[in-house]
């Protein structure tokens, strides 16, 4: 099975870009040799990874961050159904939360998940669906691999994401300032939605609520989608 390693330069900030030699190196030593793809744009995470698995059976590595992650995830999956079952998913994470590694007990230190890899077994994960209509009014479907939130922490990635501090604060620095600002500013809101494949909630019950986020985790095999490996 060959590798594909498949890079967002920007994450952290611009920082992956800036440690990618390294990166590349550690790899290298960890799982031997690998083509190099690397992202222009939102979306193209998604794109390349589809794509690599419409034709071949491939162990893709997604470097970058919880939102390169999620971009590569997307690509695994078409329509309910993973695009190549028998094709691997890998990760080292560079962005500012490194959320799903560090929820697999892995730190948060690129060069940690870098040696992990070396050794790592492969594992099922449970994958959850969010269908949500998007601000353009059209209705939109995402998968995500740990977590799927939405309202503070949207507005959280908004001011990270057009913040002029990016230049001079990055990391969790960034992350809080971002959080402290958002926290008095954003309002709360209402918020309709609906639950399915719940054993405590109807499935034809919508709920109705004012907050300033939700979140919806993934709770071991209560999922109906297939489950994606994970290297």
């Amino acid at each position: 099975m060959k590798t594909i390693v498949i890079v967002n330069p920007q994450a952290g900030n611009g920082r992956t870009e800036k440690i990618w030699p390294n990166i590349e190196s550690a790899l290298e030593k960890s799982i031997g040799s690998f083509e190099v793809l690397q992202t222009t744009c939102r979306g193209d995470a998604t794109d390349l990874s589809r794509r690599i698995l419409a034709v071949d059976t491939a162990r893709i590595v997604a470097v970058g961050g919880d939102g390169h992650l999620n971009e590569v995830l997307n690509g695994f999956i078409e329509n309910d159904l993973p695009v190549n079952p028998e094709a691997r998913l890998s990760f080292v994470m560079t962005g500012t939360g490194c959320d799903f590694q560090r929820s697999l007990g892995i730190s948060g230190k690129w060069q940690n998940a870098a040696a992990k890899l070396k050794d790592a077994k492969v594992r099922k994960i449970d994958v959850g669906k969010v269908t949500y209509t998007a601000a353009d009014k059209t209705q939109k479907i995402r998968y995500f691999d740990n977590i799927a939130s939405f309202g503070l922490s949207g507005a959280v990635d908004h001011c990270l994401e057009h913040s002029r501090l990016q230049d001079y604060l990055g990391g969790s620095p960034l992350f809080l300032w971002a959080t402290i600002k958002t926290v008095f500013t954003h309002p709360n809101q209402s918020i309709r939605f609906r639950i399915s494949d719940s054993e405590e909630a109807d499935p034809g019950q919508a709920y109705s609520i004012s907050s300033l986020m939700l979140e919806v985790g993934i709770r071991a095999n209560t999922m109906k989608l297939p489950a994606q490996k994970l290297t």
